[in-house]
């Protein structure tokens, strides 16, 4: 199994950023080359510090050496049963080899401290990135054709070689050019769509992000750090798809790629959802060289807003950073609320419908909406959410040898919800499950005479003001009662997930076993059922030394934390991220 996403986009994006820097205000930056109406963007105004740097680059070095040993795996398993597909996985993963790290990239020919940004031209995107050594990224193509087996096309525009290759037929190509000193790479949509120069940047927009200097007013306004800050402006996309005439050739080229076209019901309806979701933004409020926090924010029409900021409902102990090690995940809602919130959303759309086919699905979802949000309106008096945490797992051979975990349901009523629960566990009738009584045993059945590890089958419940609690392990009885009690955070999250690294590696690593496990077992049930066809190349026995470095990867984080809350600012996804 593969380590999360949320952890390699974070160290993907830590890592980009060791290798980007806007600090300079110079005509040649990257900044001066985005228009300043761009619909969206991606850039930073400082470097970062070099044990910043250092720090997140080292998590991955584990990486690079496992690289090497699965290339060297894979080589030999094609040698005794050769594949085509397998190649081609073979060539990329020998070009990443050894280019994982500062140095990896420096010899690529960017610079540590290259100047870059990502952003949008008639809705196309472009990277631009500043080069030390343009001729050791020429190096780097030469090397990508040598293992792809031929060379990259190259085309030429105002004087300059670029290469371009088509991804797809119908599809916009991908141009990737070395211009001065920068890298840039785009889509190419075509004739019919803008000029290829104003995304290369040999025809510079008349008014620059960098002039209106917008980057440096987000991170004020919304008080981000200055490395990786991010612009998604839906209402300049609205602007540009309802104009046409070229400003849309991005969407419009995948459009007519699908025979499709963009019909004026259309344009207008997608200007309402930008109207109702204006702008999504986001940067870091901390980069260090041992943690990390990201806030991206979902801007939301005032009365959208107002509908939404009711719904969360607090749970005990759910959300925040540091809340304890294990695993804990949780959600938490006024289901009266939400259910006004979709009622108010259908009962709008069944005033006025869509006229774009896309959006039919919701014309005929909203109407079918009022009878199942009933459930919604009965449940709110006696549920309000839900979390659950795993604070402890031993796990060395086959099964785990204890577990120690906690399910917390939160009620406005836990008597009622008691009562109601009692019809389905008669057992419950027998208990004191007062808020002012002392946590109870109760019988797991079956989970506990064989699911559960004996160190673990100790189960408790309890019943205090926030909720319900139930609780294995070997400390279950305190264990239910500490996470009735704890405090939520505020404001309540509508989500949260966390995870320390220790469990999260353990967990993933046990996964991988028996992913493996499985596929020996299939490749052996395959094998019997044809025996005279030749086998191909075991791929999962080529890749363990780099799921292995992937899973340590994990072990080298203390803790991961998402939170998905409501404030004046709209939706906003808190991420943080700490290194041991």
């Amino acid at each position: 199994m593969q380590v999360s996403r949320s952890i390699l986009l974070s160290l993907i994006l830590a890592a980009a950023l060791t290798t980007t820097s806007c600090g300079r205000k110079d005509k040649d930056t990257p900044l001066a080359f985005v228009p300043a109406d761009t619909a969206y963007f991606f850039a930073d105004l400082k470097p970062l510090p070099d044990a910043v740097s250092k720090a997140w680059f080292d998590l991955l070095k584990p990486l690079n050496a496992a690289l090497a040993e699965s290339v060297t795996a894979l080589r030999a398993e094609l040698a005794a049963h050769p594949d085509a597909a397998a190649e081609k996985l073979l060539a990329m993963m020998t070009l990443a080899e050894g280019r994982l790290s500062i140095e990896g990239i420096e010899k690529m020919g960017i610079r540590r401290d290259a100047l870059a940004a990502v952003y949008g031209v008639n809705l196309l995107p472009v990277l631009r990135i500043e080069l030390a050594d343009p001729d050791a990224f020429r190096a780097f193509i030469a090397d990508l054709e040598k293992q792809r087996g031929g060379p990259l096309p190259v085309a030429e525009i105002d004087g300059h070689k670029y290469w371009r290759v088509d991804l797809h037929a119908g599809m916009p190509a991908l141009v990737i050019a070395i211009l001065d000193q920068h890298l840039v790479a785009t889509l190419d949509a075509g004739a019919k769509g803008p000029p290829l120069a104003e995304q290369l940047g040999l025809k510079r927009p008349a008014h620059s992000l960098l002039d209106s200097g917008e980057l440096a007013q987000l991170n004020r306004d919304y008080g981000f750090g200055p490395h990786g800050t991010f612009l998604f402006d839906n209402k300049r996309l609205a602007g540009a798809l309802l104009a046409g005439e070229g400003r849309d050739a991005g969407f419009a080229s995948l459009l007519a790629a699908r025979g499709k076209t963009l019909s004026p019901a259309c344009r207008r309806e997608l200007a309402g959802f930008a109207d109702a979701v204006p702008r999504v933004v986001g940067g870091y409020d901390k980069l260090e060289a041992k943690a990390m926090a990201m806030t991206s924010i979902v801007e939301l029409r005032p009365d959208l807003l107002q509908g939404l900021l009711p719904v969360p409902a607090p749970v005990p102990g759910l959300g925040g950073a540091g809340a304890g090690k294990g695993i804990d995940f949780g959600f938490g809602a006024k289901l009266d609320k939400l259910a006004e919130f979709l009622q108010a959303r259908a009962t709008a759309i069944n005033t006025t419908p869509y006229q774009c086919e896309w959006f039919a699905a919701l014309n005929t979802g909203s109407g079918a909406l009022g009878q199942q949000l009933a459930g919604f309106y009965m449940a709110a008096g006696w549920f309000s959410g839900a979390r659950i945490a795993l604070t402890d797992l031993k796990w060395v051979g086959e099964k785990p040898e204890a577990v120690a975990a906690t399910l917390v349901i939160a009620s406005p009523n836990p008597a009622g919800l008691i009562g109601m629960a009692q019809g389905f566990v008669p057992q419950l009738a027998g208990l004191d499950l007062s808020p002012a009584a002392e946590p109870q045993p109760i019988d797991l059945g079956p989970l506990a005479g064989g699911a559960l590890p004996a160190a673990s089958r100790a189960a408790f419940i309890a019943v205090r003001e926030g909720g319900i609690g139930i609780a294995i392990g070997a400390d279950a009885k305190q264990s239910v009662v500490e996470h009735l009690t704890a405090k939520a955070s505020a404001p309540p999250p509508l989500m949260h997930i966390g995870y320390d690294g220790t469990i999260y590696s353990l967990m993933m690593s046990k996964l991988e076993a028996m992913t493996r496990s499985l596929s020996a077992a299939a490749r052996q049930v395959e094998a019997a059922a044809h025996p005279g066809s030749a086998p191909g190349p075991d791929m999962e026995k080529a890749m363990v030394p780099m799921r292995t470095a992937l899973n340590n990867l994990s072990a080298g984080i203390d803790q991961v934390s998402t939170d998905v809350i409501v404030t004046e600012r709209g939706m906003e996804m808190r991420q943080q991220m700490t290194l041991k």
